[in-house]
Order: structure tokens, then C-alpha cells, then sequence
């Protein structure tokens, strides 16, 4: 991967396919930029076409990537809080591909989260970044003030592109080839169970 000794800030998206439900494995996924636009928050439809995540990725390849996880672990999908546990290695592996680290974080989850969680991702993350943020995101509808009937989401572009990769990474939909890189991360979901009880 190309990058830019001048991207020095890393935006990083977290979000889960939010199928707790079903039997099949849920995904955990992370998308990556080191564009300052795509930390931006601007409003967004809720759903975002598959087709707007795919040429997002694709527009700027040295730019963007991203990173998932499988959630199998049936306990821990129960917890109300699992994305945090997620973020330290997806951003790991990301990182581990840049030949010139990013010096500062900004991490964005959607889903409300608790004080101890931001504690613990800014205490692991502070080992490799020179400055830490960690903010979570309720992706609720407003409404437009000049287009009072259409509602949309008020997000960083990158956490809406989160949301839509995690989803159609659960269903197949979204299974890209020729990387470059491999983005499926191998992760300790018993430790990150033991994680949950003790924060």
C-alpha cells in the first residue's frame, strides 16, 4: 500500500452486521481512511447502495481499506458492548500494512458505549498512536431543513460505508478479490468475552 508521509491522521469505521439473531456468524467490520473528507460528518440515506461502497473503495485504493472479524462466539454476541473489543486488532492489521504509520487515530463506532470502553480503546491504542479519539455514533434520522420529508443520518462519511460493508459481508454480497491484502482478521473472542465481564 501507497501512502503519503502527509496522511498523518488515520479515520478508522467500526460497525456489525447486526444479525445476533440468526445462526450464521456475525461480522465486526472496520473501514479505513486516511482522508480528512471521510471523517466529516454530513448527513446521508440510511441505507447506502452497495454500488457507493464498492467505488468508494475502489476511487481511492491507496487511501481506503478495510479490515473484518467473524462473531461466533454465542455468549459474547449476547453482550450489549462487543465492537470495542474488535477495534484494537482490525487496526492493527491495518496499520501492520502501512509503510509509514499514522501518527494519530480517530476511531468512530456506531452504537452507544460505555465511558469504561472508551477508556480501554484510548489505553490500547495510545501504545501505537501519538494521539487517541474515540467517539460512538447513534445512527438516527433527521430531517432535512430544506427537504423537510426526506429524512437522512448525520455520520462521517466512513462509518456509513462501515455499516453497509459489514452487512454485505454477512450476506456475500461483497466479497472482492485481487486485494492485494488479506482482510479478514483471526481474533480471541473467549478473551474478548473475559474483557466484557471485567469492564
Amino acid at each position: 500500500m501507497q501512502q503519503n508521509q502527509n496522511y498523518t491522521t488515520l479515520g478508522a469505521f467500526f460497525d456489525d452486521s447486526n444479525n445476533l439473531e440468526s445462526s450464521n456468524p456475525g461480522i465486526v467490520a472496520g473501514a479505513f481512511s486516511i482522508l480528512s473528507e471521510d471523517c466529516e460528518f454530513r448527513y446521508f440515506p440510511k441505507r447506502i447502495p452497495l454500488e457507493d461502497l464498492c467505488s468508494w473503495f475502489k476511487k481511492q485504493p491507496n487511501e481506503r481499506q478495510y479490515r473484518f472479524a467473524r462473531l461466533t462466539n454465542i455468549d459474547l454476541r449476547k453482550t450489549p458492548l462487543f465492537i470495542p473489543f474488535f477495534v484494537p486488532d482490525l487496526i492493527k492489521s491495518y496499520v501492520s500494512s502501512c509503510p509509514v504509520p499514522p501518527e494519530k487515530v480517530c476511531v468512530f463506532v456506531d452504537g452507544i458505549m460505555a465511558h469504561s470502553h472508551k477508556e480501554y480503546l484510548r489505553n490500547v491504542l495510545s501504545k501505537d498512536f501519538n494521539k487517541v479519539t474515540v467517539e460512538w455514533v447513534v445512527k438516527r434520522e433527521r430531517e432535512m431543513a430544506r427537504r423537510p420529508k426526506e429524512k437522512r443520518i448525520y455520520v462521517p462519511r466512513g462509518l456509513s460505508m462501515a455499516d453497509i460493508l459489514a452487512n454485505s459481508l454477512c450476506t456475500g454480497e461483497y466479497p472482492p478479490k485481487n486485494l492485494g491484502y488479506n482482510p479478514e482478521v483471526k481474533v480471541d473472542e473467549a478473551s474478548f468475552l473475559q474483557l466484557s465481564r471485567s469492564l
